[in-house]
């Protein structure tokens, strides 16, 4: 196979649509042909589309401006029981124990060691911690205990972790500076995360170039930092993108800073925020939730309306095009669906239904939108696949999709190249498939 084969065959779809780094092109690559061979066409991807790929992976990348993938969190109280992350998964069973599976070089699976799974393991080092959530980001994982303790694990170039310093950990580690906090949730975006307290009270970590912490400037925190602009505001939800964040009040209103190059903040220009700014466009909507992904945005209402806003070009804003929008504008296909749940994953959306229909929408390389095909959609599609199993939740992944039945039962779809659907082996699916626990 020629190098331009496999540059434009393994590698062009996923810089334009994954904005990977050199690590994770090297190992696609690398699959396919020879090392020397690899490291040249990586190096050749990362030096032809550098202004949409993030070029390493240390800390410097806290003080240059850098486009890095991004995720995969949605609002809510805790309630967390799978979690999609950079090609990892996590999942919590119904006893409280923490299985992870897929990519670990960051050691974001919090196993003690940086080696990769393609089966579900238990992270022992959750043991008997009596976790009720667990949150994935690029690199980074959360989990919460019933007791309000917080354990994190993985990469912290950026300080993302919160523990005050910018070292990896391997095994999951307890916030101390969080303990006894009551935390109501917490959410993270690619290199940083956010908190939310029972008292309403929001505090932010990690990368703040984009203003993502929305502490009124741009430096880096590598503790928990209190955003005091909201104390008054009685927030209830939060939701972190690649690197953008959104929180909601308790009576309806969204506010948003970071990023916003694509309109990801949907406040009708393209200029980054570095304080939580008013979506006014949204005041009366009655918004209850948020799902926050690479540089795009989805919020849902009370009464079930779907709004969308940002980058578009797979169609993950489910409007029917691919053309991206500033402002939020409502998701027709949606409409009158009884959308009770969103989630996101790099470019692939998800909604829920009462009734259990999921629907999906966006980038589609690896199957993960779990419609037995790899088409793109640019509206949201019923997934047929699940109409007779029951779900009750569901999670993305970068670039793959979980969903959870009433029963227990898992199901996993799309990319697997690093074990992340933890079936046992590396192979993409685009139909839902069980996943065994041990």
């Amino acid at each position: 196979m020629s190098l331009f084969s496999i540059v434009s065959n393994a590698l062009v779809k996923r810089i334009f649509m994954m904005k990977s780094d050199t690590s994770v092109l090297f190992q696609k690559i690398s699959a396919k042909m020879p090392f020397n061979q690899a490291r040249k066409a990586a190096t050749l991807c990362v030096a032809v589309f550098f202004s949409v790929v993030f070029v390493g992976c240390g800390c410097d990348c806290c003080h240059e401006d850098c486009e890095n993938e991004g995720n995969y969190s949605e609002s809510g109280t805790i309630e967390h029981k799978l979690a999609g992350g950079g090609y990892y998964s996590l999942i919590l069973s119904n006893e409280g124990k923490v299985y992870a599976a897929g990519y670990n070089r960051y050691s974001a699976l919090g196993m003690g060691d940086n080696i990769g799974r393609i089966s579900f393991e238990e992270v022992s080092y959750l043991r008997d911690k009596n976790i009720a959530a667990i949150v994935a980001s690029l690199y980074s994982s959360f989990a919460i205990s019933n007791e309000s303790k917080v354990y994190t694990a993985g990469f912290n170039d950026c300080g993302q972790l919160g523990l005050g310093d910018y070292a990896k950990r391997n095994a999951f580690t307890e916030i101390l500076d969080l303990r006894g906090k009551n935390i109501v949730d917490i959410v993270a975006g690619d290199r940083h995360s956010l908190v939310l307290f029972g008292n309403a009270k929001v505090y932010t970590a990690g990368l703040n170039l984009e203003g993502q912490l929305g502490l009124g400037d741009n430096e880096t925190r590598i503790v928990f930092t209190e955003v005091t602009d909201l104390n008054d505001k009685n927030i209830t939800a939060i939701a972190a993108g690649t690197q953008h964040s959104l929180v909601i009040s308790n009576d309806g209103k969204v506010y948003v800073t970071g990023h916003n190059r694509h309109g990801g903040l949907g406040l009708g220009d393209n200029n980054e925020r570095n304080v939580f700014t008013e979506v006014t466009s949204l005041r009366g909507a009655n918004i209850t939730a948020a799902a926050a992904g690479s540089d795009y945005t989805l919020v849902l209402s009370a009464n079930g309306t779907v709004y969308a806003t940002g980058y578009n070009d797979a169609g993950q804003l489910g409007l029917g095009d691919y053309a991206e929008r500033n402002v939020f504008t409502e998701v027709t296909s949606l409409r009158d669906k009884n959308i009770t749940a969103i989630a996101v994953g790099h470019y692939h959306s998800l909604a829920f239904s009462g009734n259990g229909t999921v629907y999906a929408a966006g980038y589609n390389m690896f199957g993960q939108l779990g419609l037995g095909d790899n088409d793109n959609r640019t509206e949201f599609t019923e997934v047929t696949d699940l109409n007779d199993k029951n779900i009750t939740t569901i999670a993305a992944g970068a670039t793959h999709t979980l969903a959870l039945s009433a029963n227990g039962t898992i199901y996993v779809v799309g990319e697997n190249q690093e074990g992340q659907l933890g079936l046992g082996f590396a192979a993409n699916h685009n139909t839902f498939v069980e996943v065994t626990l041990p």
